[in-house]
């Protein structure tokens, strides 16, 4: 995306024109598909970054996430950016396989199980972060120990700010 090479509508309307007379979404038929079409603008795919943003994050906003994945810019006050990057790469991931298998299998483009699948590898993500992190809090030895399972029976909260 950060290049704006994204094969919407648009683009592919002026270069193939005979194969794509037209430029408009072919999910709300309301806009022309360009590039921040494709991933945010349209209302279907929108409904996908809402229940992945009021899932984990709800103080995020889809504004900061379109000027990560577009310009690489991090929001001023994030001290998340790994999270950052998971969510952002992993829905707007969910929601390129989607469109194309919409396009080329004839599969519907079904908002709530693309957020669903998005959320379960965003999901398997954060809880390899989390083992990561526990493990690096295991002592060293000759260091005090720690019981290992008392650290895996802490309940980290994943709610991000």
């Amino acid at each position: 995306m950060l290049w704006d090479r994204t094969p919407a509508r648009k683009r592919l309307n002026l270069f193939i024109p005979r194969r794509f007379p037209s430029s408009s979404c072919i999910f709300c038929q309301d806009a022309t598909e360009d590039q921040y079409h494709f991933f945010f603008g349209c209302s279907i795919k929108r409904q996908v970054w809402n229940v992945i943003l009021s899932r984990f994050c709800p103080a995020w906003n889809l504004a900061e996430i379109c000027l990560l994945l577009t310009r690489g810019s991090f929001p001023p006050r994030s001290s998340h950016q790994g999270l950052w990057i998971i969510l952002s790469a992993v829905t707007a991931k969910a929601i390129w396989s989607a469109h194309w298998k919409f396009v080329f299998d004839d599969q519907p483009f079904l908002s709530g199980v693309v957020a669903q699948k998005a959320s379960t590898v965003i999901e398997k993500h954060i809880e390899f972060i989390i083992r990561i992190t526990l493990v690096s809090r295991i002592p060293k030895k000759g260091q005090f120990k720690m019981s290992y399972l008392r650290l895996l029976e802490e309940k980290p909260t994943l709610y991000l700010v």
